[in-house]
């Protein structure tokens, strides 16, 4: 049975390394239809301080998110001083950009159970609730968008109403004890090897557990400090498009970013790479933005809010550092259900 279940994570990994390939690949190809010399010359003139203003919003940002966590983490009865939370925050951000696997929240759900001596299930729990608040954000904020394209709108008006009940049925079934008790049953029937995920203790059910007795205003705070950390998110690719000089208003730069994200998630690159940049060049170059400069804005993009932030938490990992082999292996053994 071990061996079996070492040969599928073997094939699961190989598949993923592959499927990663593809973003990669893609970018390769987006980058090869453009002029390298205009590509360069349009990264060079970008407003320096602009761009430095963009970048030293990088901690009000990693801030408000670490703040959001703090508060999940408050409401569960757990005290995580400022210090250790940020250092954990930044050097998840360092893993996530590093490891093809996204590790970067079982490395804030370590650092945080070794800090504070608690079970791994409770600390998932809290970095679960903050991709949550995230996740759900991300979603409704893309099917505003897509519903506001008009050249698109005749033809996903019915994807939209699917998207908004496939976000929320599950969280509302989820939620109520109902729901819960035939979740629990329908994949313990089949998947018998995830039982021991709803068992108290288990990762399942302590985030349900947690979720139901989250207060209002904990939920409340936790929304407000995502829309600032997105809103924060959205200032910063705006005043990078006002130092390309893009002709693109806040909604639009709102816009690409958002449908740039919701791409990321796909498993088919690392980080959103070649995805990303795909969307971005479709979106600018729709609305008459040179190719050249659609991907400088990409590029710089992905250097602000994603690579700059990487190095700031790599700095962080070398303050207080974990090894990757031991989070690769949690991440395994939760996987697999053995969640202590």
């Amino acid at each position: 049975m071990i061996l079996r279940h070492d040969e599928r994570g073997r094939g699961r990994k190989r598949l993923t390394q592959c499927l990663r390939i593809l973003g990669i690949l893609l970018l390769v190809w987006l980058v090869s239809g453009v002029n390298f010399e205009e590509l360069a010359e349009s990264l060079s003139e970008v407003s320096r301080p602009l761009l430095f203003i963009a970048f030293f919003m990088i901690l009000p940002h990693v801030f408000s998110k670490v703040w959001r966590w703090k508060l999940i983490l408050e409401n569960q009865g757990d005290c995580y001083p400022l210090k250790p939370a940020a250092l954990a925050y930044f050097g998840g951000i360092f893993a996530g950009l590093l490891t093809p696997g996204r590790l970067g929240e079982f490395v804030r759900a370590i650092h945080f159970q070794r800090d504070c001596q608690v079970r791994l299930g409770r600390a998932l729990f809290s970095v679960m609730m903050e991709r949550l608040f995230d996740l759900v954000f991300l979603l409704l904020a893309a099917e505003l968008v897509l519903f506001s394209m008009t050249e698109i709108r005749s033809g996903v008006n019915l994807a939209l109403i699917l998207g908004t009940m496939l976000t929320f049925l599950p969280l509302g079934l989820f939620l109520t004890p109902r729901g819960y008790n035939l979740l629990v049953k329908v994949v313990c029937g089949i998947v018998p090897r995830f039982s021991s995920w709803f068992e108290e203790g288990g990762l399942i059910h302590d985030v349900h557990t947690g979720f139901r007795s989250m207060p209002i205003w904990t939920l409340i705070s936790s929304s407000v400090l995502t829309l600032v950390a997105y809103g924060i998110v959205f200032l910063q690719a705006y005043l990078i498009g006002l130092g390309l000089d893009l002709a693109i208003s806040f909604l639009g730069v709102t816009s690409v970013v958002v449908l740039g994200n919701l791409v990321a998630l796909l498993p088919i690159s690392i980080s959103g790479i070649g995805t990303r940049d795909a969307v971005v060049l479709v979106y600018l170059t729709r609305r008459g933005v040179a190719p050249e400069v659609a991907l400088s804005f990409s590029f710089l993009l992905f250097f602000v809010l994603y690579l700059a932030p990487a190095v700031l938490g790599a700095i962080a990992w070398i303050v207080k550092p974990l090894s990757l082999k031991e989070v690769r292996r949690d991440a395994e053994q939760i996987r697999y259900g053995g969640l202590s």
